[in-house]
């Protein structure tokens, strides 16, 4: 009995087609990924450093109010330099309460530091806010 090798003609270029598209398709999912875990690195950066400066912009409130009163504060926001391009816009506010203990006077104020970098609605937009008091005992 003879096989006639004519009949299997093709099959292998069937095969190599299939892997091709197969690995083709393995390839572009890790790089998708890996894109996609880049991007998050990016944003977990970006936010760690608006943590950093709503942090300085409340130290820069506690001295300000500590030593001059809610009176000296900024009307407006201040820039702090975060380097790399990521400047974020910090806007510091303080309110103040005055309590009576036993025969002295306590001054308490309320700040709020809010650090913001890019415009609302767009994909790298980042904002952090704290809020923390101080007295001057």
């Amino acid at each position: 009995m003879r096989l006639n090798i004519r009949k299997q003609r093709g099959l292998s270029l069937i095969i190599a087609i299939f892997l091709l598209v197969v690995i083709g398709g393995l390839l572009s999912f890790i790089l998708t990924i890996s894109g996609a875990q880049l991007g998050t690195s990016i944003l977990n950066i970006k936010a760690a450093r608006g943590l950093q400066a709503a942090r300085t912009g409340i130290e820069i409130g506690a001295h300000l109010a500590l030593n001059y009163g809610c009176s000296s504060f900024p009307s407006g926001s201040m820039t702090v330099e975060t380097g790399s391009n990521m400047d974020f816009d910090v806007t510091i506010s303080c309110s103040q309460t005055m309590h009576n203990e036993s025969t002295s006077n306590i001054n308490v104020y309320k700040l709020s530091s809010t650090a913001t970098n890019g415009s609302w609605g767009s994909l790298d937009y980042t904002s952090r806010t704290i809020i923390a008091s101080v007295s001057d005992i």
